[in-house]
């Protein structure tokens, strides 16, 4: 019969949803026939990043042996995570399937402001066809077969990941996978993006109250999973950090500030606004250390950064609250 690409669907996401999450086989593109070289763990990256510009243009980008994927925007609280029962196939490109189909190299592509998702059930593998044998059997897909899976569109807040994206949408789409195991969270090979956040402990799954009730179609009664609030403690909160400021040295950014005497360590965010889109940077872990050299900042932009301190109170922070936000324009 007459062979396929794949088989799956294409969500639009507005643009600036540039950073690609997800629990499956990285942290590089795969395919099912070139897969058995990467490991499974949680992986970051961004969309621009899985495009690989091949000299003749062709599929790319393709991530295999999903559990869950999400992108996100620094910009916007709100995104959607994929999940799925079973495993998926994943993709975030700035192109269409069919502009990449049309382009002979690269240079013709026209490279989209949105991203488009793809969440597929397969792909055909990509065989040896030019320098070998074509795509083994099994690794085929076939227009006159039937094909079938599922995967849950799941509504996420990233403002609610306390303890980083990959273990946040991790809960979230807990109830929607048929696995709920401990998984094990690798470093992004991405220089760009700090590593997925390790919480210390297991979040815990019972529903404690707020996880609101809601009924499936089978009539049964289960419960929502949301972020965890973080709980109350009985440690003082530490003060505010004092003298914050940021320097340049060497085109890097050098922040300094005053030790806080009743602090265990301090948290530092940077973002490319001033008031949203922080991302923790560096977490520090004594309060003696009043130096931080920024080696990642964002050449020919202004970088905004804010600290605050945090005591140890058993297996949790508490955090005190953020100093004034100082910013910077590093020269490129």
């Amino acid at each position: 019969g007459s062979r396929m690409l794949r088989v799956g669907s294409e969500i639009t996401l507005p643009e600036d949803y540039e950073n690609v999450y997800w629990y499956g086989r990285g942290p590089v593109e795969t395919m099912q026939d070139r897969c058995t070289g990467e490991m499974v763990g949680a992986y970051s990256t961004t969309v621009d990043k899985l495009f690989y510009p091949y000299l003749d243009t062709q599929d790319t980008g393709t991530l295999t042996g999903c559990k869950w994927m999400t992108v996100t925007n620094d910009y916007n609280r709100t995104a959607i995570a994929i999940a799925s029962e079973g495993t998926f196939e994943g993709a975030a490109l700035h192109y269409t399937v069919e502009n990449m189909q049309n382009a002979r190299h690269p240079y013709s592509l026209t490279r989209l402001d949105k991203t488009i998702l793809s969440v597929n059930y397969g792909s055909s593998g990509a065989g040896n066809a030019s320098c070998g044998p074509d795509t083994l059997e099994q690794y085929r897909m076939y227009a006159n077969k039937v094909y079938k899976y599922s995967f849950t569109i799941v509504p996420s807040t990233s403002g609610n990941a306390f303890y980083g994206v990959p273990q946040y949408v991790s809960d979230v789409t807990r109830m929607y996978r048929a696995e709920a195991a401990d998984y094990e969270f690798k470093e992004t090979y991405d220089d760009d993006k700090e590593p997925p956040v390790i919480p210390e402990e297991p979040t815990d799954d019972n529903n404690n109250g707020n996880n609101p009730a809601v009924t499936p179609n089978n009539g049964q009664t289960t419960t929502q999973p949301v972020a965890n609030a973080p709980t109350t403690s009985k440690a003082a909160a530490p003060g505010t950090v004092k003298s914050f400021k940021a320097k340049l040295q060497k085109k890097k950014v050098v922040l300094t500030w005053k030790k806080n005497a009743k602090a265990d360590g301090y948290v530092i965010e940077r973002s490319l606004k001033k008031n949203k889109g922080f991302k923790v940077v560096k977490t520090i872990k004594k309060n003696k250390t009043v130096k931080f050299i920024d080696k990642k900042s964002k050449k020919g932009k202004i970088n905004y950064y804010r600290i605050r301190a945090f005591v140890n109170d058993g297996s949790s922070k508490v955090y005190g609250k953020y100093a004034k936000v100082v910013k910077i324009k590093v020269k490129k």
